[in-house]
Formats: structure tokens, sequence, C-alpha cells
């Protein structure tokens, strides 16, 4: 993506430097609450230095012109069928008027510079102020959906595949693709309750003590 300049925003691609307000933001509940959470510091400080190192197309951050410091960041990517442009800001930089100007260029950039004619965007239909910058920027609604939480889910079973212990050659073969997974790593339980969701933690102690005990558990959203 080339370099976007307007009023008050310079939107362009992440460079060194962009690391602590890449990290900033992904570790600030505050900015991580329409967004699955926070993340927990190693990872962001992994994915920062990813979006930083691979310069991938469609990646970018938001530098406020007057402060010359980023101030946000998103991304234009392939997530659900048509491309979608994703945003957020640090929350120093809120209700400034900067989002909806960098997501405007970023908008024209696209339709005037790609072969496609749609471009989405998603947001949870709690986060009011995200919907109203994207219906004056003349997004009109389209769908709906369920991602994060449990209200419109049905009941399902979870069932998990013991694949036992892996051997240094096999772990060395272990090949990972961007297109799915940014980061990995191995996690001992404590670790694991760091990096994942409540809901996912849960799971994950209650498979390693059943494996330990030999016992099926069943759980309804986590708990036992």
């Amino acid at each position: 993506m080339e370099v976007l300049t307007g009023e008050r925003v310079v939107v362009r691609a992440p460079a060194p430097g962009d690391g602590h307000a890449l990290v900033e933001m992904a570790t600030d509940a505050r900015v991580r609450r329409y967004l699955g959470g926070p993340k927990d510091q190693v990872a962001a400080e992994v994915d920062a230095a990813r979006k930083i190192g691979e310069a991938r197309w469609g990646q970018f951050v938001i530098v406020d012109q007057a402060a010359g410091v980023v101030a946000g960041s998103g991304s234009v990517a392939r997530k659900r069928g048509p491309l979608e442009i994703s945003y957020h800001l640090r929350h120093a930089f809120w209700r400034r008027g900067l989002a909806g100007e960098a997501v405007a260029l970023v908008r024209d950039w696209f339709f005037a510079n790609t072969e496609d004619n749609e471009l989405i965007a998603t947001t949870q239909q709690a986060n009011l102020a995200s919907q109203r910058l994207l219906e004056r920027l003349g997004a009109v609604q389209a769908g709906s959906f369920e991602r994060y939480g449990r209200d419109g889910r049905t009941e399902g079973l979870m069932l998990l595949f013991d694949g036992g212990h892996l051997t240094p050659e096999q772990t060395s073969s272990i090949r990972l693709s961007s297109e799915e997974l940014h980061i990995w790593a191995w996690s001992d339980p404590p670790q694991a309750e760091q990096r994942l969701s409540g809901l996912l933690a849960r799971r994950i102690a209650v498979a390693f003590d059943a494996r330990t005990s030999g016992v099926t558990a069943y759980l309804e959203n986590g708990h036992r």
C-alpha cells in the first residue's frame, strides 16, 4: 500500500519504531474491548514484530500528523470472503475524527487501485461508535453473525484427541501457513492461561487433568 496523506493523518505501512504503539494497542483492554480482549505482552510483541518485518500487503498504521506518532493501525485482508478493512486507535487518540479520515483514505485508495468492487467491515452490535463511523462513510449493513460470546449459539460438544508427545524430528518439521497462523508458541498450563481467553484456558487445564487422571471430563462453557 502506498503512503496516503490526509488533512490530519498519514496512512503507511508498518515500519521499525512502530512496535511500541502496536503493542500498546494489542494489550489495552479498552482498545480490544470489541476485538476479543487484550493479548498478553509476549504475543503482542511477537505480532508487532511480524507486522513490521513482513510488510504484508494491506497492513497499515495511522500516523497523527500533528503529534508525529502512530495513533492507530489496521489492515485490508481477506478474512471471510470479500476483502475486509479493520482498524483501531490508541486510547489517547479516540474521539478526534482520526479513524474516520484514515478509513476514508484507505477506502478511496482501495476502489481506485484494485479490481474489487466490494469492501466490507465488521463490528460488534454493541460497538455503536464504530457503526456510526462506518455509516457516515457510506457503509450499509449487509448482515450479522456471532463471533464472541455464546448468545445465539447452539449447544455443542467438543472432543479433544490426545496426539501424544512429539519427537524432536517432528517438532523441527512443523511448518505454519502465514495465511492461517501469525504466531505460535509451546505453552505450559500457566502460559496457556495468560495467552488464551478464559474459556479456552479452562478447557486446556481440564484436558491436562483428564489426561493425567484418565477420566473423561464434561464441560459447559468451559466449566465442569
